[in-house]
């Protein structure tokens, strides 16, 4: 067994944070079955260059797809797509999938995006020695913390067909070897199984990866595991998570990491009456703390196979996850959970807002703020068709589900179901997915949301048309950046029907600057001095210069900027209006507000007669 140390990162260097959101949920819930049954002030320059993410719009106009290079070359037997990708910054994301080297077996390949071209898809190396059996185990997952460098995960068989769990890295562009992970302490065996569900990378020196392993006794338990300055730790089982694990079954199904060494995972674990019952785990400082379950399970009635499927957190003490549970009636019904200053509100069963609709399940989560997100997933109707799903969050409330109406030039078909959704800033999202067209044959598409209420506003694309000749095309992932770039990942079926590996961008859509945050610091004889204080949006792209008005009068350049601080010149004696703007590559921003000061006038001396 390789050593889960045996990869040295040292070289690693801090990189901006990658938010990723794929759809990992309810795929890793469907193979654990399978599994089991086998300063004050901020500079000018500095919020230009640190925060272009609190404004970048998500949703640019999006590229023509492409096959990934050199991915049908390792696809001998006819089979490939993307499972997962993560993406750093503008035309810098990375992928991870699957393709089958043989009719008989499959192996795992990670292609790498520079610039806005996609390279060759790379086998991993050393993944086949350890995969004997040749059955890629899903979910593959990565995550990439900076252009290049990555983490990425899964799942491989042995010669006997046992599952195990795998970790690699990425570093520069430079896919380094599969390792199999090493067991809990707690499991008295190295023969027994496990693997990776989960993984969030938010620097490049802090990873967390979580799953499942088969201890001695035969019971499914969760793991997590960190990568501190570099290098992986070994896995440990969840705290406390055994003692909720009265009916045998625990596993990790989400992580989201907003900051180094803080993350939320979520999971489920059976009781004694075998339900399968949710439960959240945090880590502070990389320092991981019990597992607990979720309040309000109760209130579902007399649910059960309650698994939370996705979980967002945009900052460490706020997260929104959501899941499904089964009904009385056997039916998938969906429900949401909030944490707010780091505290899990109950279990919410979903109020649906659509007509029809009989079951429903979302399984991929988004938030752009706290309270505010997007979740997408698919639900039936009473024609027994899958119709794709989304409901948005909005200052911390839920507006209940409604259908993503999917333009297109001519009628749909019967089918459509959302896969994958991610959001940034200012309630930007993307969905993707894959629907039947009049033909019956299967489309992938994405859709952007530009809407200010969280709510649904989508609009499709056609992400595949050229490429899927053969008339199965699935959108499987999706990731955007911070900067509001995104990237889809899928398959499509070419003229020869094999399933072969496709991705496609779109860059950020930037605007002005808003309203900038700006105020009066102090008045001196001849000049007023101001702080420009960032408090606003820059448009995604940076400010290039700032101007001033003063009494209705023309539009100045600001001319002098030190350490955020300007001084503008007044006459004595004088009182000013003020308004102050932003100019960025796409134009004028906003005016400030209108701020009121008065110069002093020359002080009078009086002289005794």
């Amino acid at each position: 067994m390789t050593s889960i140390l045996s990869s040295s990162l040292d070289a690693r260097t801090p990189g901006a944070r990658a938010y990723t959101c794929a759809s990992r949920g309810a795929t890793a819930h469907a193979h654990v079955r399978h599994w089991r049954s086998l300063a004050l002030f901020v500079a000018v320059g500095l919020v230009a260059t640190v925060c272009p993410a609190l404004s970048a719009r998500a949703g640019g106009a999006w590229d023509n797809p492409s096959a990934i290079p050199n991915a049908a070359s390792l696809n001998l037997g006819g089979s490939a797509t993307i499972d997962a990708l993560s993406c750093s910054s503008v035309g810098y994301c990375s992928a991870i999938g699957d393709y089958a080297s043989s009719s008989t077996t499959s192996q795992v390949f990670v292609a790498t995006e520079t610039n806005g071209t996609w390279g060759p898809a790379v086998a991993v190396p050393y993944y086949s020695t350890l995969n004997q059996k040749g059955a890629v185990v899903q979910p593959l997952v990565i995550s990439c913390s900076a252009p290049g460098d990555c983490s990425f995960g899964g799942g491989y068989t042995d010669t006997l067909g046992a599952v195990h769990g795998f970790l690699g890295i990425e570093l520069n562009g430079q896919v380094g070897d599969a390792w199999s992970i090493p067991l809990p302490s707690t499991s008295s065996s190295t023969d027994l199984g496990s693997t990776v569900l989960t993984l969030s990378c938010p620097s490049n020196t802090f990873c967390s990866a979580g799953g499942l392993y088969q201890d001695s006794a035969n019971h499914t338990q969760a793991f997590v595991a960190n990568e501190i300055n570099g290098s992986w730790r070994s896995p440990i089982e969840v705290p406390g998570s055994q003692t909720l694990n009265a009916g045998g079954t625990a596993f990790i199904t989400s992580m989201s990491c907003p900051s180094l060494g803080d993350c939320t995972a979520s999971g489920a674990y059976t009781d004694a009456s075998k339900n399968e019952v949710p439960f959240i785990v945090t880590a502070n400082n990389a320092t991981w703390g019990n597992a607990t379950e979720l309040s309000g399970v109760a209130a579902l009635g007399t649910a059960s196979k309650v698994v939370p499927n996705d979980v967002s957190c945009p900052i460490a003490s706020a997260c929104t996850m959501v899941g499904t549970y089964t009904d009385a009636s056997g039916k998938t019904q969906s429900f949401t959970a909030d944490a707010s200053v780091g505290v899990w509100g109950a279990v919410t069963p979903v109020t649906s807002a659509t007509t029809g609709l009989t079951s429903s399940s979302l399984a991929s989560v988004s938030c752009s703020s706290p309270g505010n997100c997007l979740a997408g997933g698919q639900y039936v109707d009473t024609a027994g068709h899958l119709n794709a799903l989304v409901d948005g969050e909005v200052n911390g409330q839920w507006k209940g589900e409604h259908q993503l109406v999917i333009t297109v030039p001519s009628t749909l078909g019967s089918d459509s179901s959302v896969v994958s959704v991610a959001c940034v800033a200012n309630l930007s999202c993307e969905a993707a997915g894959y629907y039947f067209d009049q033909y019956n044959e299967i489309q992938a598409f994405v859709a952007d949301d530009a809407s200010s209420t969280g709510l649904a506003n989508f609009h499709e694309v056609l992400a595949t048309s050229a490429l899927n000749v053969g008339g199965v095309s699935i959108a499987t992932t999706l990731s955007c950046a911070p900067d509001g770039s995104c990237a889809l990942g899928g398959n499509y079926e070419d003229i020869s029907t094999n399933l072969q590996a496709f991705a496609v961008d779109s860059a950020a859509i930037f605007t002005v600057p808003g309203p900038p945050g700006v105020r009066i610091l102090d008045v001196n004889k001849t000049h007023l001095i101001l702080v420009l204080n960032g408090g606003s949006y820059d448009g995604g792209s940076p400010i290039t210069q700032w101007q001033y008005s003063l009494n209705g009068g023309p539009w100045k350049t600001v001319h002098w900027i030190q350490f955020g601080y300007t001084a503008i010149a007044g006459k004595p004696g004088v009182t000013y209006r003020m308004v102050v703007r932003a100019v960025n590559a796409v134009g004028v921003g906003a005016n400030s507000v209108v701020m009121t000061a008065k110069i002093p006038g020359p002080r009078r001396i009086h002289r005794r007669k």
